[in-house]
């Protein structure tokens, strides 16, 4: 008695084939010029991803993917037949869709665009940046008693690579409701300062809330400083939408009064409250309010590093 085995691949081509050669209305030679077809296409695939290491998947994948271009009438035959070819993993793999991971934002990115609608429509933070936002949100509640402070990082960038980084960890020092940055860089000849990152934490006694957007302080303190950008981290990627980002342009204005500004703000989300809306949501929507009237900044959301532009 022998074990499981692979088919041949006539078997696998002539399982694929005979579907669709009984679907044929040409009679018999269609059909056996259909499966040669098929079987010619297949073993010219299969021939293209074997290599010393054993079947390339990826060119597989590639073969089929020039095949449904040039020839789409044969790309669910030659499919099926390769697929018989292969053992369940190799199968898995190429049934799996490839995504690329995404290009890690720099300067570039980050440099003041003319109006909101020329901003770009995505922002990725690259992992280790990320990391460091997270511990910097972690750090925001005092272990054992419930109290908040908010914490915070000066965002740079290289000005040889363009690469983003952080320093000046906890700033000049932060209360439970604003961190004050210190945008002293320690080598201002290679590192450039780019925004500010910081943290929003509510604790228990704040109804431990997330997803808490930007204020207009932040939107202020943003201007006032000629920062490109502000982020705001409200929560952990677990929470849903809790990263938060204004990004000026070059139809914001220069100065603006921090205190009024932040007033006006917390005036607009209790209205939005009084109709029902809650904290979160409410500071969302006052943030599109501030980036589309008050403003001309750009307006992003997201979480883990991964921003989308809200606005425009």
């Amino acid at each position: 008695m022998t074990g499981p085995s692979k088919p041949s691949l006539s078997d696998a081509v002539s399982s694929a084939a005979s579907a669709v050669g009984r679907s044929l209305s040409s009679g018999y030679d269609a059909a056996s010029s259909y499966a040669g077809n098929v079987m010619g296409q297949t073993q010219s695939i299969m021939d293209r991803a074997r290599s010393g290491m054993g079947i390339n998947v990826d060119s597989i994948r590639q073969g089929l993917a020039d095949l449904a271009a040039q020839n789409p009438q044969l790309v669910d035959s030659v499919r099926t037949a390769v697929n018989g070819l292969l053992t369940p993993v190799q199968m898995g793999d190429l049934l799996s869709e490839r995504v690329a991971p995404p290009t890690i934002s720099t300067a570039a990115d980050f440099a003041i665009p003319a109006t909101p609608a020329d901003a770009p429509l995505t922002i990725t933070i690259s992992p280790i940046n990320q990391l460091m936002f997270d511990v910097q949100w972690a750090t925001s509640f005092v272990a054992g008693t419930g109290a908040t402070v908010e914490q915070g990082s000066t965002m740079t960038f290289d000005r040889a690579t363009g690469r983003i980084g952080l320093e000046n960890f906890g700033g000049l020092g932060s209360t439970t409701a604003s961190f004050d940055p210190n945008l002293n860089v320690a080598n201002p000849a290679t590192t450039g300062v780019i925004g500010v990152f910081h943290t929003h934490p509510y604790g228990p006694n704040e109804g431990n809330l997330t997803g808490v957007s930007l204020s207009g302080g932040d939107a202020a303190y943003m201007v006032n400083n000629g920062l490109n950008v502000i982020i705001a981290q409200s929560g952990t990627a677990r929470n849903g939408t809790t990263q938060f980002m204004f990004m000026r342009t070059e139809q914001s204005p220069t100065v603006a009064n921090q205190r009024t500004t932040h007033a006006d703000s917390i005036d607009r989300i209790g209205n939005l409250m009084a109709q029902g809306m809650d904290f979160p949501t409410a500071s969302r929507h006052d943030a599109v309010t501030m980036a589309q009237y008050q403003f001309g900044f750009a307006y992003y959301e997201g979480s883990n590093g991964n921003f989308t532009r809200v606005y425009p």
